[in-house]
């Protein structure tokens, strides 16, 4: 939860970037154009982020290629954080 809502606890966080398509073959990231449009929509929503770089332009049976890209800035607790939290499960 965001700091300031409802039964959220502050914790240390940082900005991770994330890019999905990082590591992928132009034309493989092409083929992907439905599904990264839909982590957009249904996926992204769930994470503070910032930075949004998306763009999807699919075309039925065609594979685009450098259509489709998807970086962006995820908070994400800090490390230290993350280990207490799970040791103290």
């Amino acid at each position: 939860h965001p700091a300031g809502t409802a039964g959220g606890q502050a914790v240390p966080a940082h900005w991770k970037s994330v890019d999905l398509l990082a590591s992928r073959e132009p034309l493989d990231a092409a083929a992907d154009c439905d599904l990264i449009g839909q982590i957009r929509r249904k996926v992204l929503p769930l994470f503070a982020i910032r930075s949004l770089e998306f763009h999807a332009a699919c075309a039925r049976g065609q594979v685009v290629i450098a259509s489709t890209r998807l970086k962006t800035q995820v908070l994400a607790p800090d490390p230290s954080t993350a280990a207490a939290a799970s040791a103290s499960r």
